[in-house]
């Protein structure tokens, strides 16, 4: 609240989404807490996996291109070479879409998984203006 903000103006009004997270200090005790979201167990696997295709991908995918090159110069061009170079090309193309991959699918169990949690602080948050005392009856 400003200094300009008087509380009679709050009245009606809809309480800020910043109270979910970074102004719950701000607030009296007799409104609470909003419910915490619980980390899913299987985020760190998930995003781990993740990073470990992407440095796989461009390690083989390097790997494949250079032995490619190697084929194509020295016995020259034929269709194995250029399949191994097209590989190789594609896996490091393409190589950062597995931690993408990986958040997304993370991100989609956790979000599934808060969706209950996010509907009580959701009607939490709706509460606070009807929890909260009436600051002109205290002055």
């Amino acid at each position: 609240m400003t200094e300009r903000t008087s509380p009679a103006d709050l009245v009606g009004r809809e309480p800020d989404p910043r109270l979910l997270s970074e102004d719950l200090g701000n607030l009296p005790e007799v409104v609470g807490r909003p419910e915490t979201f619980v980390p899913s167990r299987a985020r760190g696997r998930i995003v781990g996996t993740g990073a470990t295709l992407t440095a796989a991908s461009l390690i083989v995918g390097s790997l494949l291109l250079v032995v490619g090159a190697i084929e194509a110069v020295s016995s020259g061009i034929d269709g194995l070479s250029i399949a191994t170079l097209l590989v190789g090309a594609l896996l490091v193309l393409t190589h950062w879409g597995w931690v993408h991959v990986a958040e997304i699918t993370a991100n989609s169990i956790e979000g599934r998984g808060n969706a209950v949690v996010e509907d009580h602080r959701q009607r939490w948050l709706a509460q606070v203006r009807h929890q909260c005392p009436d600051r002109r009856r205290s002055g």
